[in-house]
């Protein structure tokens, strides 16, 4: 199993590597630039950003939660399942 990262470690890593902004890696992400800053400095995505993070940077759902099973719960299964399935637009992606 890949170890654990910090998904703010991560999201910071992954938007410096990709020169984007807060505010384009947000809207590509659909979700705000506050909510995105909240996540580099710490605070835990909900489960749909998990997720869509998760199909946008292209790294194992368990980089951001190791206990998948409480976040599908969170978000139900067919919503879980829907997010996974719908993913983020990559057309946008630099």
């Amino acid at each position: 199993m890949p170890r654990t990262i910090r998904p703010g470690d991560l999201v910071r890593r992954e938007r410096r590597a990709q020169s984007l902004t807060q505010q384009q890696l947000a809207e590509r992400l659909e979700m705000s630039r506050p909510e995105l800053s909240n996540i580099e400095k710490g605070k835990d995505p909900s489960a749909l950003h998990a997720v869509r993070m998760h199909v946008y940077f292209d790294v194992p759902l368990e980089q951001f939660f190791p206990e998948m099973t409480r976040f599908q719960k969170r978000l139900g299964k067919r919503r879980f399942r829907a997010a996974c399935d719908a993913g983020v637009d990559r057309s946008v992606a630099v």
